[in-house]
């Protein structure tokens, strides 16, 4: 899974990224992993748990799977995959408020980002919407490998 950094220690346990002390657990589903309460708590964090963000991101992506896999209504057959993208675009919001506190640990927060916005571009792709899927790709690839969108082939 996804590790926090070796200098990075517990700043504060009760973090809004905390996912045990926050979030509910992941199962009851995307809408009320993120409320906006949450995010006003984090905007006004001057610190996070990176064990916390690291479990939350780890908790977001196994459910956003496993939401992403099960087997699609034949009159919905996007419904737990929008469900995923849902869940997946809450998680984007959460590390985007996170960077501005991330301090030393900002590229691993961005990594972190990418991997989410990749998946979001893999959802896109599943429910045909490529429209979609490309600026989640291109986000991506700017959180992963800054500058990589400018060089050319």
């Amino acid at each position: 899974g996804n590790k926090a950094p070796p200098f990075v220690s517990r700043l504060d346990s009760s973090s809004p990224l905390a996912p045990a002390a926050v979030h509910p657990p992941v199962s009851t589903g995307c809408k009320h992993l993120c409320s906006k309460l949450q995010m006003a708590a984090l905007n006004a964090a001057a610190s996070f748990d990176a064990s916390a963000v690291a479990k939350a991101q780890d908790e977001t992506l196994a459910e956003a799977e496993r939401l992403n896999v099960l087997p699609a209504p034949e009159k919905t057959p996007f419904e737990h995959k929008y469900a995923a993208r849902k869940l997946l675009q809450e998680r984007c919001q959460v590390l985007e408020a996170a960077l501005p506190g991330a301090g030393t640990t900002t590229p691993w927060v961005r990594a972190l980002l990418g991997e989410c916005e990749a998946a979001l571009g893999d959802i896109g792709y599943d429910v045909e919407e490529p429209h979609a899927a490309d600026p989640c790709y291109a986000r991506a690839l700017a959180a992963l490998a800054p500058g990589a969108e400018a060089l050319d082939d």
